[in-house]
């Protein structure tokens, strides 16, 4: 049944997609076309491990690159769904939750690469238990975990974990549409406009890693998206204008 705290939800999320729109329409154009890249990576190269794991039928008899692939293959899949999932939080300002779901895509990353690698691991995965990489275990550069320092306290303090940050933006309400500009409202646009750059700086460096996490793989060839690397050069223009907003005002 349609309540009335649903209905009250939808035309805040409605009225929050509006403002998102109005303030940041080139972030959001940038932010379609890197999925677009992303959705193109992603099918192109899982269709090129496909082969490997079309004749699955127990775990225990596939050979360990099947096993690998097919591992690499879901978890990769599943970071593009979070983070499919974290746009649609961004566009309807749950940002603590979108940040939550950009750590969970960076973590499919991360499971995937150790599981390309490591048959034991993929093993473990497809058994439903944790992959747990070694202390030895190297990453490509777009996985390391020391990634920016202001990204990843962003995702941890704001997204992730229950700090104090992440319960503060429940009560940092947008700027309502000719509202009284006096010293309060200007303080709550203020704290809107970082608190949404933070998220897309966190978004477009989480989408800009997959991407070329993806392609460095060299599962497919990278002509097949023809204006991929463009694409990843105005993710890293949009990060850049985020990261100098918030140094001059954060």
């Amino acid at each position: 049944m349609y309540s009335a705290l649903t209905g009250v939800l939808a035309d805040f999320e409605k009225d929050a997609w509006k403002q998102l729109v109005k303030d940041f329409p080139c972030d959001l154009a940038c932010l379609d076309e890197a999925f677009r890249v992303l959705s193109s990576a992603v099918k192109f190269s899982c269709a090129s491990q496909i082969t490997l794991v079309k004749s699955i039928d127990e775990t225990e008899e596939i050979d360990d690159r099947i096993k690998s692939a097919f591992a690499w293959t879901m978890l990769v899949s599943e970071a593009r769904e979070r983070l499919f999932s974290a746009r649609l939080l961004l566009l309807t300002s749950h940002q603590s939750r979108c940040l939550s779901c950009l750590r969970d895509a960076f973590e499919c990353l991360r499971w995937a690469h150790v599981c390309l690698g490591n048959a034991k691991q993929a093993d473990r995965w497809l058994k439903g238990k944790k992959v747990i990489s070694a202390p030895s275990q190297s990453y490509p550069p777009q996985l390391a975990q020391d990634i920016s320092n202001d990204i990843q306290a962003v995702l941890s303090k704001v997204g992730t974990h229950p700090y104090m940050e992440a319960c503060l933006i429940q009560t940092v309400v947008f700027p309502q549409e000719g509202a009284d500009m006096g010293t309060k409202e200007n303080l709550r646009r203020h704290d809107y406009e970082v608190l949404t750059r933070q998220t897309f700086l966190a978004f477009f460096s989480t989408l800009g890693q997959a991407i070329e996490y993806i392609l460095d793989t060299n599962l497919f060839e990278e002509d097949t998206i023809p204006d991929c690397r463009e694409v990843l050069e105005h993710i890293y223009d949009f990060m850049d204008y985020n990261m100098n907003f918030l140094g001059k005002n954060n």
